[in-house]
């Protein structure tokens, strides 16, 4: 991938002729914005008639790029058309995510193109209001304030508070810092891990975060520890995990989730149990205590002592009292995991992180060191990202800081503390004594919006900047488009803010712009790891490639001298708990996240892995507790902590503890945006600003609510069909007993391949039939491939009051299913346009819209369709969407619209393409090269980027391809098969152990 070309400057008006207006009248709006953010002068429109010699129109350029929707760092390539970026991808070669993207990742187009982006810088004038202002004279305000505090100041007069940064940016900050006379740099997440570098310190003194083999372990235990969702790394995780569960050997990985209530994690669970919340710590602890009373330990004797000590108190039979998990499955629990080795134990999701937080890890990491998983399935040395935030006990202090009017200057950069923060830590309040609050950030946030000046910065797909998620992993992020408002680099503008307090000098330690500081902070990183490159080579391969990365070496760890110090003995005291009151379970979703992305009308409207729900959030009611409080489904209920209060709808919900209720993060913003306002409730209202004693990070699980009816109904949206599939056999499965008899023996209960009478003659596909396989066992229900789906085909968004009747819009929906049981055992199943041989929708279509293809595609002619909607009842699949409305791109969303596809007017009939313009452009590619078509080249946009590899693509009439391999394998079926549909699309079932 070469580098963004360089804007070619045309002409000025003020030095215009007929030929300089020539070429601005021909120059498209959109050519405007071809390339990336060079340094210097900012060029005029591209013109059509002289374009950049390596811009050709119409052809798509990718560049590389780092995604920062959430701190896991995943690499991208990014898809840039006529000088707009239209799609985003996974980039195949970054060590995090390996070419495959989550939903979050796939809406970070969303995040540039919103509607309701900043456009101009904001100040607060004399009548309190903000309103706009220019950019000279916002940053003359800002350096005034900052040459008033003077040389000689104390640390906290300047705070820079941030997400988290990348090396290059965070050196930039200090030394900013640095250089006008001072300052304190605090990064922070909302969903930090303070407790993993604590635990890690109490057991081995290491104040890092590990990493996680997934796919080297054989059983995980997880106890809480979302990792499909939102913990540490998903994707990365997600793809782990996929290859734990492949069928090797006769075997299948096996995975145990203990929690309180059931996470997308614990859906995908070969074992779900339902633990007292908060008693996690004990239950490890018993497990402990049976490993090595039973002798299955790989200790040496001293080691040995020193756990017994710990684990003594923890019988079996206590830990059950406390927790609720019986003592034969404890004992069980325990066995297995020191047998079936490697094995693995995780815990911390935000449901799970209480005030015995570092406890709880520090017993996990016990669990973990006693059976020898140390050096083959938690990796030392990897040295992940939140070994770097500050802990929520440094942002109290900076509160207590800028209530006695310590801080003179805060500057906010890409964070939103007064949504994030439980609101009784009173960070909102102490926002209101400090004399200057800035925030530099690409949109409106409840932050923002209480500060004196808030500068629009570019958003990271129009940046410059670095990231390094773990050791040896250095991802550069580059600019892949003009930017698109008035914006400026966070950066750029620190730099000039610099240079007019004190100008710039030969000497100066600060370059001109960001760009150069960030080249020589890489010229010091090729020094290091490539001294045998010239720079300019080392620089090129990072940019084309994302970045630079090598394997990290892990590092054995021994037992910390300071492990005897750890207090567990009081973990059995009983806590007392009033009768009326049950636990808050805060919990992040894949979507949410911690509100970061709500105003993206993608995510709004993408169902929640389990509830559903969109455009809303809910609190989940066990069925008992919902009855004794005279609670249905679609009440409002009013759920009251010692610290505040929140009206929420009822979601009657199963899979959680009768004695709690569960709220998700990411909702209940008030100045965020048009689709993120006034839906929900935030559920920091609620939380104990006390931070946890161990570690200093925040106890999401620590309150205990009153909810009462508030006799009102609410309009709960939900796409939830029936959980049960009432034997109908729609998401299939199969006992690993089964797969292993059917390779033993070579019997097995069908295949995809059943011919079924027809009265019609056979479909011809002389030169390629394509088709698809989606493995069940794989689909972890993630949904990464409905937003993809959106993206690439211009799918429009309908709203909340369109869903609730049935009419939304996305290509492909992810169906889920679980059983009546003890357990949640789902099965998710992707449904979309089959693509059927002989398919019902065909025949029935009074215009010939739809057709079958000569390559196996059942086609859509928009221009043809009147509307009649008779294919849509003859479909058995329901994969068919009808536009009831003219669909709507607010400005600037409609500049992401992908120009190879159709925008679809009202009035028509539309579905499943298999992405046929990925189809004509990879044909067209190999034609050009005078060679066939390889397998995997066409890939439609939710293979590309599925996290678990579930989706696979390709010709059937290449027997060899590995789209027809699956379509013949033993798991292989066709979703409801028994109709004679004869689908182009395979699925392998899902194995149950």
């Amino acid at each position: 991938m070469p580098e963004l070309p360089p804007l070619k400057k045309t002409g000025t008006f003020n030095e215009i002729d007929r030929r300089n207006f020539l070429s601005f009248m021909l120059a498209s709006g959109t050519a405007a914005m071809v390339g990336c953010a060079t340094q210097g002068p900012s060029a005029v429109l591209v013109s059509n008639v002289n374009p950049p010699e390596e811009w050709i129109p119409g052809k798509s350029v990718y560049y590389a790029s780092v995604c920062r929707e959430c701190p896991a760092g995943c690499g991208l390539h990014v898809c840039n058309r006529d000088g707009r970026v239209t799609k985003v991808e996974g980039n195949p070669h970054h060590p995090v995510n390996r070419g495959t993207l989550c939903a979050r990742g796939q809406a970070s187009l969303q995040g540039l193109y919103n509607p309701d982006r900043l456009k101009t810088p904001l100040q607060r004038s004399g009548s309190g209001q903000l309103e706009p202002s220019a950019w000279k004279e916002t940053i003359d305000t800002l350096a005034a304030a900052l040459s008033e505090l003077g040389p000689q100041r104390d640390a906290s007069s300047l705070v820079f508070f941030s997400d988290i940064l990348g090396p290059s940016f965070s050196a930039l900050v200090g030394k900013w810092m640095e250089t006008i006379g001072g300052g304190r740099l605090i990064q922070h997440e909302a969903c930090g891990y303070e407790f993993l570098k604590a635990a890690n310190r109490f057991t081995f003194d290491r104040e890092e975060v590990p990493g996680f083999s997934l796919e080297n372990a054989r059983f995980i235990l997880s106890l809480g520890s979302d990792f499909l969702e939102t913990w540490l790394s998903p994707v990365e995780f997600s793809s782990a995990f996929s290859r734990f569960k492949e069928y090797q050997q006769g075997r299948i990985g096996r995975l145990v989730q203990i929690e309180s209530r059931c996470s997308l994690t614990g859906a995908n669970a070969d074992d779900w149990l339902l633990i007292q919340p908060g008693t996690e710590p004990i239950l490890v602890l018993a497990l402990i205590h049976i490993i090595l009373a039973e002798k299955l330990g790989r200790v040496g004797q001293e080691d040995l002592a020193r756990i017994e000590s710990l684990a003594a108190p923890f019988n079996a039979e206590k830990a059950s009292e406390i927790t609720g998990i019986s003592s034969d499955v404890i004992y069980d629990l325990a066995r297995s995991f020191a047998h079936e080795r490697p094995s693995l134990a995780l815990f911390g999701g935000v449901s799970s992180i209480s005030g015995k937080a570092t406890l709880t890890q520090a017993a996990v990491n016990l669990l973990n060191y006693v059976v020898g998983n140390i050096g083959e399935t938690v990796l030392y040395g990897a040295d992940l990202y939140p070994a770097r935030l500050n802990s929520y006990r440094d942002v109290l202090q900076l509160i207590d800081e800028m209530n006695a009017g310590k801080v003179n200057v805060l500057v906010i950069h890409r964070s939103n503390p007064a949504y994030d923060l439980p609101f009784t830590s009173g960070f909102q309040s102490a926002l209101e004594k400090v004399p200057l609050v800035v925030v530099l950030s690409p949109h409106l946030s409840e932050t923002a919006a209480r500060a004196d000046l808030v500068l629009p910065i570019h958003t990271p797909l129009e940046a410059w900047d670095d990231y390094s998620p773990r050791e040896g992993v250095w991802g550069l992020q580059q600019p892949t488009m003009r930017p698109l408002l008035d914006t400026r680099h966070a950066g750029d503008l620190l730099l000039q803010v610099a240079n007019q307090l004190s100008p710039r000098k030969d000497d100066s330690p600060l370059p001109q712009n960001y760009y150069q500081f960030l080249r020589e902070r890489w010229r010091e990183l090729q020094a290091r790891e490539r001294p045998d490159l010239e720079f300019e080579s080392f620089w090129n391969l990072a940019a084309t490639g994302g970045g630079v990365w090598k394997d990290f070496s892990s590092q054995p760890v021994s037992l910390s001298p300071s492990l005897g110090d750890i207090q567990v003995r009081d973990l059995l005291s009983s806590e007392t708990v009033q009768s009326q009151e049950l636990t808050l379970i805060p919990y992040s979703s894949v979507f949410n996240y911690d509100g970061r992305g709500s105003n993206s009308a993608w995510l709004q409207e993408l169902p929640q892995s389990l509830t559903e729900v969109v455009w809303d959030s809910c609190v989940e009611i066990h069925p008992e507790t919902a009855q004794k409080l005279g609670l249905k489904q679609g009440d409002v209920a009013r759920l009251r902590s010692e610290y505040g209060e929140i009206l929420l709808p009822v979601y009657v919900q199963r899979w959680i503890h009768p004695d709690a209720v569960a709220v998700p993060l990411g909702q209940g913003h008030t100045h965020f945006g048009r689709y993120a306002n006034g839906r929900g409730a935030n559920v920091a209202s609620l939380l104990n600003p006390a931070a946890e004693a161990g570690s200093g990070g925040l106890p999401w699980l620590s309150v205990n609510v009153q909810v009462q009816k508030a006799n009102a109904r609410h309009q709960l949206v939900t796409t939830r069909g029936e959980l049960s599939q009432g034997q109908r056999q729609i998401a299939q499965t199969i006992s690993l007993n089964q797969m292993q008899k059917f390779f033993r023996t070579g019997e097995s209960e069908g295949s995809g391949n059943h011919e079924t009478a027809n009265l019609y003659p056979p479909h011809q596909h002389p030169a390629h039939q394509w088709g698809m396989a989606i493995d069940l066992n794989a689909c972890t229900g993630c949904k990464a491939c409905v937003v993809a789906c959106y993206a690439e085909n211009n799918n429009p968004v309908v709203g909340k009051d369109q869903v609730a009747r049935g009419r939304e819009m996305s290509w492909i929906r992810v169906e889920s299913y679980a059983e009546p049981g003890p357990l949640p055992g789902y099965t998710f199943l992707p449904v979309l346009c089959q693509h059927c041989h002989h398919a019902p929708c065909e025949g029935v279509c009074p215009v010939f819209a739809t057709y079958h293809n000569p390559e196996g595609l059942n086609a859509m002619v928009y221009n043809r369709c009147v509307g009649t909607r008779y294919c849509a009842n003859n479909c058995p699949y329901k994969a068919r969407r009808f536009n009831f409305h003219e669909p709507e791109f607010p400005s600037a969303l409609d500049r992401q619209l992908n120009p190879h596809v159709t925008v679809r007017i009202a009035g028509v009939m539309e579905k499943c393409t298999f992405c046929v313009q990925r189809i004509v452009e990879a044909k067209q590619q190999a034609e050009k090269e005078g060679r066939n078509l390889m397998d995997g080249e066409v890939m439609p946009a939710c293979a590309q980027t599925c996290p678990t590899r579930a989706i696979v693509f390709g010709d059937l009439n290449d027997r060899e391809s590995l789209v027809s391999k699956r379509s013949r394998d033993p798991r292989a079926y066709h979703l409801l098969e028994h109709l004679g549909t004869r689908p182009a699309i395979t699925y392998l079932k899902k194995i149950r152990l």
